[in-house]
């Protein structure tokens, strides 16, 4: 008895060791998942890196590319790299063994090539074929609530999805598109709020540096009319003492 439960155990152990995390990057050189064909068993992580662009990670279907499972079980929202900073990872635990496709939700990234197949087939379903049968759909299912991973992000603490948006996190929408907020306020720097602060405070000290440099100091090249009025006043001002002198004869 003492030996099975050592047994299973340490089985247990040795499967929690070769548990791997697969690291994807998200925007990689345009409308990609770097790289796109991954293998990996349960237990296992994929990390999807959001590294450049405004982009999401969606579980499809095979059957119909582009569109979003019933109940889309994984989403991770929409992630604007520029407002929130690169570094944002959705993380999802792998559950089975079996294919899953995912794309990008976002405008017609997946028509453009941006999907990528977990544990492909040997044979029969392929991600070539699923990204031919891509191109010709006119428009992407878009899923509404994001689940199925973890939120995180550098410098930022990251939880579950259901977790973050049930503690306030708002979902915003951006033509159409729901806009994952679920990294805690003040985590990841926001670069639109970086982007004016810094405007409007290099635009006060350039515009009063400049205003200081045109309206304070003489510049030793007067405009021609400056200079016409001083030669003008200096020509009159010498007829008048020299019809003084004359008076004085």
């Amino acid at each position: 008895m003492v030996a099975s439960k050592s047994l299973v155990g340490a089985l247990a152990l040795a499967s929690f060791v070769a548990a791997e995390n697969i690291d994807v990057k998200v925007g990689e050189g345009g409308l990609k998942f770097v790289p796109d064909n991954i293998k990996a068993k349960q237990g296992d992580n994929i990390v999807f890196h959001f590294v450049a662009g405004h982009h999401d990670v969606t579980l499809g279907k095979y059957s119909d590319p582009c569109m979003p499972i019933d109940g889309a079980t994984i989403w991770s929202g929409v992630i604007d790299t520029v407002e929130k900073g690169k570094g944002v990872t959705f993380t999802v635990p792998v559950q089975d063994d079996k294919p899953k496709w995912f794309y990008c939700g976002v405008a017609k990234h997946c028509q453009n090539g941006m999907s990528l197949v977990l544990n492909e087939p040997s044979s029969g379903d392929s991600q070539r074929d699923y990204k031919d049968r891509a191109k010709l759909v006119p428009k992407s299912g878009v899923a509404t609530e994001v689940k199925g991973g973890t939120l995180g992000g550098s410098g930022g603490s990251g939880g579950s999805s259901s977790s973050s948006q049930s503690s306030g996190s708002s979902m915003t929408s951006t033509s159409g598109i729901p806009d994952a907020t679920l990294i805690p306020s003040g985590s990841i720097p926001s670069a639109t709020q970086t982007g004016s602060t810094t405007g409007s405070s290099s635009h006060s000290a350039t515009g009063s540096a400049t205003g200081t440099a045109i309206t304070g100091t003489t510049s030793p090249t007067a405009s021609p009319g400056a200079a016409a009025g001083l030669k003008g006043s200096a020509v009159l001002a010498g007829l008048v003492a020299f019809g003084a002198w004359v008076g004085l004869l």
